[in-house]
């Protein structure tokens, strides 16, 4: 199965689950996430604004500011092709793109670098127990990834019908896979967090 039918496929299961579905297991999942070591020696956590039906994050960056933690999100630098990272204090820092995403405003100047990140909370469509991960196409993070510093955890956080059997995600040489993975069920952790020890 090729990437594009994988993504299809998991986006029509997702697309499928109720506002009280993805309320309930998003709840879940930042449960799960406070339950684990990864934000006890985390102070700069990037985590994505959810969009449609992706796992509410709103709750954890409410966790990150009562736990004196610095949430940053990104927003799309298309020009550079890149993520622009910003920390924020409120969600009154942000304001809605023209697709509906709650995001930094165009007027304001990144101030976070990628080395800067301790933690970070990737989004994605489908995922497997390796830590390989399939995003939406555009490989923003994948460009990303070769920029943090070797110590920085990057944990995918997902419903558990996004998670593949191992063998059916493609993986091409230049893929950074996650270290660990955490849905409203199990906290995973993949060998990619072992070869680096965390």
């Amino acid at each position: 199965m090729d990437k594009q039918t994988l993504r299809a496929d998991i986006l029509a299961r997702r697309g499928s689950l109720s506002e009280e579905e993805l309320d309930a297991k998003s709840a879940q999942i930042l449960d799960q996430l406070i339950h684990t070591p990864l934000l006890d020696n985390a102070k700069t956590v990037m985590i994505f604004m959810d969009f449609k039906d992706e796992v509410r994050t709103a709750g954890i960056i409410e966790h990150l500011w009562k736990t004196g933690k610095t949430p940053v999100v990104p927003r799309v630098n298309k020009k550079a092709d890149r993520l622009d990272l910003y920390s924020i204090k409120s969600f009154d820092d942000l304001v809605r793109s023209s697709f509906g995403i709650l995001e930094p405003p165009k007027d304001r100047l990144p101030d976070i670098e990628p080395i800067d990140l301790d933690l970070i909370l990737s989004p994605g469509v489908v995922f497997d127990v390796m830590g390989n991960r399939i995003g939406y196409g555009a490989g923003y993070y994948d460009k990303l990834l070769p920029h943090v510093r070797t110590e920085c955890v990057v944990c995918g956080i997902a419903y558990d019908l996004q998670i593949v059997p191992n063998g059916l995600i493609p993986v091409e040489p230049h893929d950074i896979p996650l270290d660990y993975l955490i849905t409203e069920h199990r906290i995973i952790r993949t060998p990619n967090a072992d070869l680096k020890g965390k």
